[in-house]
């Protein structure tokens, strides 16, 4: 029995690898990825993200639905913004923008915080292009806000925990009629991004605040 379990252990990985695998196309999401023809679901293999304008902004790989091995994210220019090695949990290169720039944060350390200049601030992967992207691509403007002619800038505030996960999505001044509920919808699609912030060599858990602003045209 033992024999036979150390052999899949062994083998799983050979195993998973071989498997067949077809190509997805996700136009709603400018995608393209593989899954396992066994199992629709799971994603292995190629992963690629394009701009609006068809441009490369993140290619890396699945191994059994899970990401694997190093991504690279692109910014607008065709420049490389970031690397991430998603075996090590290791932020390999990150090129600092007007969106990731150092000022302070507020630690969160149990039941109290303090503002403060970190090492490293948490870092959104991609930088701005990658948000700017996103927030195009699937902000929209909730009817009641629009018939009752309500606009103005909301705060999502949010914590980024020393692991990276990010949890506790609020609004700091709700403006209400459904956008409330849009920013915070629209802020949790950047939580797969995320990388936690450190001070002296250490993660921490910090408190990160987006701002979306709804201005009717």
């Amino acid at each position: 029995m033992k024999r036979t379990i150390l052999f899949l252990l062994f083998f799983l990985p050979v195993i998973l690898m071989g498997q067949e695998t077809r190509k997805v196309t996700n136009g709603e999401k400018n995608e393209q990825f593989h899954v396992l023809k066994s199992d629709k679901q799971t994603r292995h293999g190629k992963y690629q993200k394009f701009s609006l304008k068809n441009k490369l902004l993140i290619k890396g790989n699945y191994y059994n639905g899970v990401k694997d091995s190093v991504w690279v994210f692109y910014a607008s220019d065709g420049q490389i913004n970031s690397k991430y090695d998603y075996s090590k949990n290791e932020l390999i290169y990150f090129k600092y923008d007007n969106f990731n720039a150092q000022r302070e944060h507020k630690v969160i350390k149990g039941s109290s915080s303090i503002m403060t200049t970190l090492s490293r601030p948490p870092i959104l992967l991609g930088g701005s292009d990658n948000y700017a992207n996103i927030l195009i691509k699937n902000l929209q403007y909730p009817q009641d806000a629009r018939e009752n002619r309500i606009t103005g800038l909301v705060h999502v505030l949010f914590t980024i925990n020393k692991s990276g996960q990010v949890s506790d999505y609020r609004i700091e001044k709700p403006l209400g009629y459904g956008i409330d509920e849009e920013a915070i919808r629209v802020a949790k699609l950047f939580q797969e991004y995320w990388v936690a912030g450190i001070i002296n060599n250490q993660t921490v858990d910090v408190e990160m605040r987006f701002p979306f602003y709804f201005q009717l045209q």
